[in-house]
């Protein structure tokens, strides 16, 4: 068997429980492939000590030396060298202590060897092969080789745009959201930043910069860093761990037990929230709403706007409980924007926002699409759609607070005719996500059923978030029809 791993994996908890598990009979060759790097820059003791490793060339030279110098000799040099071979584990910890972590677990440990030079890496592979047992080959490679730019930036080039692609120099959500959080630390000593090997793709450089002291990278383990934060917290401090959606699904345990369940303040800057076409099907940031509702403590914020994020951010501040504030990749849709808020006034006030309403209300129309973040862009177009056929007959509702659902469902009975068509429209798993969970409450408080068109089934990589929406049934043209068939 062989098991291929970064170093910057190395960082997380299930490596270790892993390496615990690796059996005497058992022959796995397990390759570590060392570019100091995670997505960020590698941190932490571990990564430290895999430095080392790779740092220590005296007992690689002097076994080349030995080799060398035993296979040279007539007539007893292979025995000679089988001889050395019995005390080559003593001498390896005489002059490499560092490697003894790995075999003190029964794993024989090869390398380091330059991954990028083919002949000595297949030779270190054909002896792991032949080892009859456990062996962790040291690899180290150069993340960008070939490419000198990628050489010389690769957290940048980790991720990147087709050639082509048009310059938009509006802030993402990500960056507007290491801002938000820098101007929340200027007037709160109390808040800290959290990340797990992502501070550069989450927005938290300047963070970093300016409250070198209150920031903390824990590696690539989210649920340390959950917990982490629960200790933070339990010391008068306010942690914000900036973390994308599909990561923090490594970190549910620690979010029920650790900080939902011990009523502890804690912000979650919930980033790559909804569907994520460039990143693969892996990073579908698609359970979050569900999984901080089973909760049953969290408040979940989501904004449309990078103009809502200072001000959710600072409402998330007051509220002393676990919020989560979930937005995708990307920027904001300019005409989503334009369609909800009216005045400046209205990206402050955090809660509910209607288009194509009637003095504030929605009873006039005979459809009503629920929606919250990207999707509503959607939902606002299927309005379009059907208000083109007949006059002012479909709105829309934006919701900024997901999560608890009974207000949410109180809200919108007030906004709407009793009698209406509504369709809620999420970006989001079905199974236990905010669509389920108000059409619940509105069917049992207020005997007014509500369709849900949201996410059932993980789907395959599509070009675009609309080709997405199409697989998802989730497009404005969909959900124009229907509502119609209701």
């Amino acid at each position: 068997c062989v098991a291929v791993v970064g170093d910057g994996a190395f960082t997380g908890g299930m490596v270790y429980e892993a390496l615990n598990n690796c059996q005497k009979d058992l022959r796995l060759a397990i390759i570590l492939n060392d570019n100091e790097m995670s997505i960020s820059k590698n941190v932490g003791r571990m990564s430290k000590y895999i430095g080392d490793i790779r740092l220590s060339k005296k007992y690689i030279n002097f076994k080349r030396f030995v080799g060398k110098t035993l296979n040279a000799l007539p007539i007893v040099g292979e025995k000679a060298v089988g001889a050395v071979a019995n005390v080559k584990d003593t001498i390896k910890k005489l002059l490499v202590f560092d490697s003894s972590f790995f075999e003190s677990m029964g794993l024989r440990y090869f390398g380091p060897v330059d991954g990028h030079d083919y002949e000595k890496t297949k030779r270190v592979l054909e002896e792991a092969k032949r080892y009859n047992g456990c062996s962790i080959i040291h690899v180290m490679t150069k993340k960008g080789k070939g490419y000198e730019p990628a050489q010389e930036n690769p957290t940048k080039y980790h991720s990147v745009s087709p050639a082509g692609a048009v310059c938009d120099n509006r802030p993402t959500f990500s960056q507007e959201f290491g801002k938000a959080l820098t101007r929340l630390a200027k007037y709160n000593e109390n808040v800290c930043a959290v990340t797990a090997a992502m501070c550069e793709g989450t927005g938290l450089c300047a963070f970093e910069e300016k409250f070198g002291d209150r920031f903390f990278d824990v590696g690539i383990a989210e649920a340390h860093a959950v917990t982490f934060c629960a200790g933070l917290s339990m010391a008068g401090k306010l942690p914000v761990f900036a973390v994308y959606s599909s990561f923090l699904q490594r970190a549910y345990d620690n979010l029920l037990h650790d900080v939902a369940l011990q009523n502890l303040p804690v912000i979650l800057g919930i980033d790559r929230a909804g569907l994520s076409p460039d990143d693969g099907e892996t990073h579908h940031g698609i359970y979050d709403v569900a999984m901080l509702a089973s909760t049953g403590k969290a408040l979940v914020l989501s904004p449309i706007s990078v103009k809502s994020m200072e001000p959710m951010l600072t409402y998330g501040a007051s509220q002393n409980k676990l919020v989560g504030i979930r937005y995708p990749k990307g920027k904001e849709d300019k005409e989503l924007v334009e369609a909800f808020y009216k005045s400046k006034e209205q990206f402050k006030k955090i809660g509910v926002k209607c288009a194509f309403e009637n003095d504030g209300s929605l009873k006039h129309c005979k459809y009503v699409f629920v929606s919250y973040g990207r999707v509503t862009k959607e939902a606002y177009e299927a309005a379009k759609i059907l208000n083109g056929k007949e006059e002012a007959s479909a709105g829309v509702i934006l919701l900024e607070i997901i999560c608890p659902f009974e207000k949410i469902a109180e809200k919108i009975y007030s906004l709407v005719d009793k009698n209406a068509k509504i369709v809620f429209v999420e970006e989001g798993i079905k199974v236990g996500g905010a669509g389920e969970g108000i059409q619940s409450l509105m069917l049992e408080k207020y005997s007014i059923p509500v369709k849900v068109c949201a996410i059932t089934d993980v789907p395959d990589r599509s070009n675009s978030v609309e080709d997405f929406y199409k697989d998802c049934g989730l497009d404005r043209n969909t959900l124009a029809a229907i509502v119609k068939e209701i």
